[in-house]
């Protein structure tokens, strides 16, 4: 069985080229709560299209 390791927040920050503090407050508004894993990292397959879906881009 693979393991695969989750994305810390403030890798994906820098993924999606916002601010530290965006990821934490999309996480707490429930945006993009459903990524998050047990462990707390983001789960890379998916946070993307919940990313995209969610955020406002105005």
């Amino acid at each position: 069985m693979k393991l695969e390791i989750g994305l810390s927040r403030r890798a994906y920050a820098r993924h999606c080229s916002v601010d530290d503090k965006a990821v934490p407050k999309a996480i707490s508004t429930g945006r993009i709560a459903a990524a998050v894993r047990l462990d707390g990292t983001i789960d890379a397959t998916w946070i993307d299209t919940l990313w995209e879906t969610n955020t406002d881009p105005s």
